[in-house]
């Protein structure tokens, strides 16, 4: 069938509807303004009244010829005010008429209803049996903020804030963490500080620790970090007075633990290391130093997993 004009919407037209409470007077509001009786159909006991004679309407003052009466029922009907609306069937909306966008205000709001329950956005699964929710703290928070996810996506990583609503991933629990040990003795030059080559990673949550040029370890994550390093320091004859074993913090040394047996030379001695130390999660680093004196002959550094180990992790 062809129509002049728009196509009319294949839906129930709905014509809104004024119940009144009556009593004996002649007078009575309306909900909407009108300009002419013939814009309502007024009924009263079921009966449509006549526009010309029985009312008159003016904006929404209501006037009836005669008085009601309590016992008698009185409705209207809106005809000249938008003639009714055009219903949304279920599953009318679909994702291509569904574009929400957001200005200098949010594309989409999901309110709470006034009383006790807080507004949320639920996510259900693909048969609608179950789903999760999203919800807003509740009224008594006052709460304002905006969470701002991150740009990537990171594996093995847990969401956290930096207090502003920005997030971004963080490692979980005491990482990052490392341990290493070096795979090959050390010769060592007497009575002076040498960095360990730890070059065989156990370990490294994180990619932090360099074990192939610098053998340092520098956490990108800020925190307080334990670190320790183990060494065993050895001599071709029982020259060997005393070793240590040290941890540097950007260069310097930062802390240090020593075996001396200046008075009862030995040939071999091992050393362990620990301390807590802060680190700012971008340019600090840490690294493992020995040192050996011997009054003659070759020192060394022993390697294995047994022998060398340097390692760190966050605690706070």
């Amino acid at each position: 069938m062809a129509y002049v004009g728009n196509t009319p919407a294949d839906k129930t037209l709905k014509l809104e509807k004024q119940q009144f409470t009556t009593s004996a007077t002649t007078s009575y509001t309306l909900s909407h303004s009108v300009s002419d009786p013939q814009d309502i159909a007024l009924f009263i006991n079921n009966v449509r009244q006549n526009p010309n004679s029985s009312y008159t309407v003016s904006g929404t003052a209501l006037t009836l010829s005669a008085a009601t009466a309590s016992t008698d029922t009185m409705y209207c009907v809106f005809l000249g005010r938008a003639i009714g609306t055009v219903g949304i069937g279920a599953g009318d909306v679909t994702k291509d008429k569904l574009d929400l966008i957001s200005d200098s205000t949010a594309g989409l709001t999901v309110k709470g209803d006034g009383g006790s329950n807080d507004g949320y956005l639920q996510l259900n699964c693909r048969v609608n049996s179950h789903g999760i929710k999203l919800k807003s703290p509740p009224h008594s928070a006052g709460a304002t903020y905006t969470l701002t996810f991150p740009n990537s996506v990171s594996a093995d990583k847990f969401l956290k804030t930096d207090g502003s609503g920005n997030l971004s991933f963080a490692s979980a629990g005491n990482s990052p963490a490392f341990e290493a040990y070096a795979s090959s003795d050390l010769s060592l030059s007497n009575n002076v500080h040498t960095k360990q080559q730890y070059n065989t990673e156990v370990f490294d949550t994180d990619s932090a620790y360099d074990n192939s040029s610098n053998y340092r370890f520098t956490p990108q994550t800020a925190g307080k970090y334990f670190v320790y390093a183990q060494t065993k320091i050895e001599a071709n004859a029982d020259s060997l007075q005393f070793v240590q074993s040290s941890i540097y913090k950007n260069g310097s040394q930062y802390r240090e633990q020593m075996h001396d047996a200046r008075n009862n030379n030995g040939l071999q001695f091992s050393v362990f290391v620990s301390a807590i130390i802060d680190m700012n999660g971008s340019s600090d680093y840490v690294e493992g130093f020995v040192k050996g004196f011997v009054t003659g002959g070759n020192l060394y550094s022993r390697a294995g997993t047994k022998s060398t180990s340097f390692g760190a992790f966050r605690v706070g």
